[in-house]
């Protein structure tokens, strides 16, 4: 099942550990939002909602990523739900319509499960100051929180993945696809996420045949073409 999502990336790091989750000296702790919105493969039928509006969850996590133990730990401290392209309603119909939709999900030892969960995680608008791109002349193109987490998949990548030495992923490693199972308690509504796998994605600008990099002609943003590495298989506690 695929989600198409957003991803928006503030607050602090910080060296300490997760909710229920023990940190090593090693371990950072990154606080992180994520826009996700889900797919009709993914979100049960309503037959009262509009086929051009969508479910989005709005996560506020936690991860933990260790290159060590070849795991990347998230928590979902909090969520909110959306209708998106939706007309504006109260939050407490929002939650009403979002719980009914939650129960629809099929039960597995008490708790409801999504399965093959895949989606494509966005480090950050690929506007990277190698690109020569003048709509974008800022020296930094990634904020520091957001520099801090790629530094730390990259550690992860490269432990697990020969591949990946073909690569600048400081320039090139601009998304992810998480491969995961979420599990929802039925009377809390906590949504807990067991990451099974990452797929790397680097991203490489188009250039012409005289090798000058393109940009789009309308927006004049970079043009990248997007190669997928092997997935990687992460351990679980």
């Amino acid at each position: 099942m695929n989600i198409n999502r957003v991803i928006r990336i503030f607050l602090l790091a910080m060296l300490t550990g997760a909710s229920g989750v023990r940190a090593t000296a090693q371990d950072t702790a990154l606080h992180v939002i994520d826009f996700v919105d889900l797919s009709r493969e993914v979100a049960p039928y309503d037959p009262d909602m509009d086929p051009e509006h969508t479910w989005s969850i709005e996560f506020r996590e936690s991860w933990l990523i260790s290159p060590e133990k070849s795991s990347i730990l998230k928590s979902v401290v909090g969520y909110d739900p959306n209708i998106l392209n939706a007309p504006p309603i109260s939050a407490d119909s929002l939650q009403k319509k979002f719980t009914s939709l939650i129960r629809q999900l099929p039960q597995v030892r008490g708790t409801f499960r999504l399965s093959n969960i895949s989606y494509e995680f966005m480090l950050l608008d690929p506007h990277i100051i190698e690109s020569g791109n003048i709509a974008f002349p800022e020296p930094v193109s990634m904020d520091p929180w957001t520099k801090k987490l790629q530094e730390e998949l990259i550690a992860l990548i490269k432990s697990r993945s020969i591949a990946s030495n073909r690569y600048e992923l400081n320039g090139q490693l601009l998304s992810i696809h998480f491969h995961e199972e979420w599990t929802i308690d039925p009377v809390s509504l906590q949504i807990t996420k067991k990451v099974e796998g990452i797929t790397p994605v680097i991203w490489q600008r188009r250039q012409t045949t005289t090798s000058e990099p393109v940009n789009d002609a309308d927006t004049g943003l970079p043009v990248y073409y997007k190669n997928s590495l092997p997935r990687i298989e992460l351990r679980n506690p």
